[in-house]
């Protein structure tokens, strides 16, 4: 039997695995719902591990460990917890769960010194100082003030909402959002709060489509963001001894330049700044090579051709 190990991401809304041998084939990819603890509950995280990794080791293979970088996984000590289950579950591997931003300092070029960012439906900043982390935000959408999708998404309903009481200007960020609700956003609202966090991040795509266009306001609410996280990252930079690399993950800067633009503008000309440009679950395979041991350089060539053939299968 061939060797293998597991690398895995965790999100709030999906949980991603992969299976690859120390040559760095990747023999299978499998996705589960999201195993956010802060969310679901570790009960109901640590079953969606056990339930992916299962099927994982149906292929018959010496698996030496997994690696599970999650969401929320940093929050008190659930990694550690989540951890515990499943190593008295697979006994024979080396297991360990860290917050997801792991899997990110993985694909840095400067792995041991680095200011890592994720910036999706919410937003985080953490320092890297030679594997010691310090985080700066990430509090959540109730008490952060600003600087991720949900955020510009709760600023764009925020602004139609203004408008139609003709309070804020005219913009056609209020358009774009009424397009998307499909009726005026006053007769929304109550629609608007059985929702969650994902659907108010929705709207974000409204400010980006204004702001392509020149609309005043959608400039305004994405300076506005623009600087809530960056002065979490120059904090950092100040207070941390964690280098001038600094590498960004989530939705928001990966599948549009426009956030990140206005964000390099407002950060120290000297800081170097890298865009994941990997899935965060080769993170977390480098990750499980670094916990087993085991020589990095074929999954470095392999990865994301065979990523590529792993998603259509």
């Amino acid at each position: 039997m061939c060797k293998t190990m597991i690398g895995i991401d965790g999100g709030g809304t999906k949980t991603e695995f992969i299976l690859f041998t120390e040559k760095g084939d990747i023999l299978k990819r499998l996705v589960l719902e999201g195993c956010n603890p802060n969310t679901s509950g570790i009960p109901h995280a640590v079953n969606v591990l056990k339930k992916g990794i299962g099927k994982l080791l149906e292929i018959k293979s010496e698996t030496s460990g997994v690696f599970v970088g999650g969401s929320g996984f940093g929050s008190g000590l659930q990694g550690e917890q989540i951890e515990k289950e499943l190593s008295s579950q697979y006994p024979n591997m080396l297991v360990r769960c860290k917050s997801d931003i792991y899997n990110i300092i993985a694909c840095s070029s400067n792995p041991e010194q680095c200011i890592a960012v994720i910036c999706g439906t919410g937003a985080i900043v953490y320092a890297n100082e030679h594997g010691k982390l310090k985080r700066f935000g990430g509090g959540g959408y109730l008490v952060d003030k600003g600087g991720s999708g949900y955020h510009i998404g709760r600023d764009a309903l925020h602004h139609a909402l203004y408008e139609r009481d003709c309070i804020a200007k005219k913009s056609l960020v209020t358009e774009l959002v009424e397009q998307k609700l499909k009726t005026d956003v006053w007769s929304s609202i109550r629609e608007v709060y059985k929702q969650d966090q994902s659907f108010i991040a929705s709207f974000a795509p409204t400010v980006f489509e204004a702001y392509t266009k020149g609309d005043e306001v959608a400039k305004e609410i994405l300076e506005d963001n623009a600087e809530c996280l960056t002065s979490l990252i120059r904090h950092a930079v100040k207070h941390c001894d964690a280098g001038k690399t600094v590498i960004f993950s989530g939705s928001v800067v990966t599948k549009s330049t426009i956030f990140l633009e206005i964000i390099k503008k407002k950060l120290p000309s000297e800081l170097q700044i890298e865009v994941l440009n990997v899935p965060q679950v080769y993170g977390a395979c480098v990750m499980c090579c670094n916990l087993c041991g085991a020589d990095k350089t074929e999954l470095l060539k392999n990865f994301s051709s065979q990523y590529k053939e792993a998603i259509k299968c």
